[in-house]
């Protein structure tokens, strides 16, 4: 036979062309047991992850505290140190120490006793003030455990995973940074001037911000390390006032090259002093900055642009401007528009003030 193929010209003749006959299809052989169990858990590996377990961890977790009823925020870390102890998870076990140091508030110390009443809580009282340097390094000696979690008294917790997410870190990570955040803005906001400075920092403090520069971003509002790492460089004693204990103890860690590991597991500020007493505390961290200049070089933005001041020979006239109109600028800070840009300028043209006396 023949198939006809017509083109342009002369019908062209080829030979058809047959196929073979198909080939018979094997039987399908029926698997074994042991070859569909193997198959169905390679398939169930390949799509289900594991509950990881958290590793074992003993912590102890320390607020210091001054002028400020913190029981409601030991209840809730109770709670979660608590829950956390649940049996898909290793057990751990935990304690949650408050130190008053020497509250001024009337009723505050008496308020805070009910933490004595919660399990594994307690409130040590100390007899005189010691200064919000050496306060953490008491509650570190009086820890019971070897992790340490410092936080601040004035802090909420906004993650019911947050104690989780410590626990979880590796143990080679001496010492450990959660971050902060911030409540959403509303009318209790307005016009206060930390809320303002506060809300411009935060994107300097993302978690990748932090890591670019792992000392610089260090806060002791909330951070975990280890009890051997912060008795071999505790806080800096001398530091009695408001400000910048954090600073020299990134410092320290740095000297020792002991490196500060970053995750994203913040506490959310919870008290924003009214814009007189930030202004009070900002004025005296500077007076704090000014007697520890010698050890913040390379540390401080204000040391810093004040060095730079020299250079330029500016210094004169700027003192002469805040002479002029630094009451000014105090005034409308401790208003209800309060400028984030002036209160900046205030702050170095305040420290250049304590240089020039």
């Amino acid at each position: 036979e023949a198939l006809l193929k017509i083109s342009k010209g002369h019908p062209v003749v080829s030979p058809l062309r047959r196929c073979n006959p198909p080939t018979p299809m094997r039987p399908l052989r029926r698997p074994d047991c042991q070859t569909a169990f193997q198959t169905a858990f390679a398939l169930w590996k390949r799509t289900h992850k594991p509950q990881q377990t958290m590793a074992a961890r003993n912590i102890s977790i320390l607020i210091p505290c001054f002028n400020r009823f913190c029981a409601p925020l030991v209840k809730t870390l109770h709670d979660l140190a608590a829950a956390t102890q649940s049996p898909r998870h290793d057990a751990f076990n935990f304690e949650i120490i408050v130190a008053d140091d020497k509250s001024s508030r009337v009723g505050c110390v008496e308020a805070n006793r009910e933490i004595n009443a919660l399990p594994h809580c307690r409130l040590l009282e100390m007899d005189h003030n010691v200064g919000r340097a050496e306060i953490r390094n008491v509650l570190a000696r009086n820890a019971r455990y070897e992790w340490l979690v410092f936080l601040d008294c004035d802090v909420n917790i906004p993650d019911s995973h947050f104690l989780q997410n410590y626990l979880q870190c590796d143990e080679r990570h001496e010492v450990v940074y959660g971050g902060v955040s911030l409540p959403p803005f509303g009318k209790r906001f307005h016009g206060n001037l930390r809320y303002r400075y506060e809300k411009r920092c935060l994107p300097k403090f993302s978690v990748e911000n932090r890591l670019a520069q792992p000392y610089q971003s260090f806060r002791t509002c909330n951070f975990m390390v280890s009890k051997q790492t912060l008795l071999n460089h505790p806080f800096d004693g001398r530091i009695r006032t408001y400000g910048y204990e954090d600073v020299l103890f990134g410092k320290s860690l740095t000297a020792a090259h002991i490196p500060v590991h970053h995750i994203d597991n913040p506490v959310e500020i919870d008290d924003f002093e009214d814009n007189g007493n930030f202004m009070y505390k900002t004025e005296e961290a500077m007076q704090t900055l000014f007697r520890m200049r010698d050890l913040m070089d390379g540390y401080s933005l204000i040391t810093h642009y004040s060095a730079k001041i020299d250079r330029w020979n500016m210094r004169r006239p700027l003192l002469l401007f805040f002479k002029r109109f630094g009451k000014m600028m105090r005034k409308s800070l401790r208003g209800k528009h309060p400028s984030v840009s002036v209160y900046n300028i205030y702050r170095l043209l305040y420290y250049l003030s304590l240089e020039d006396d």
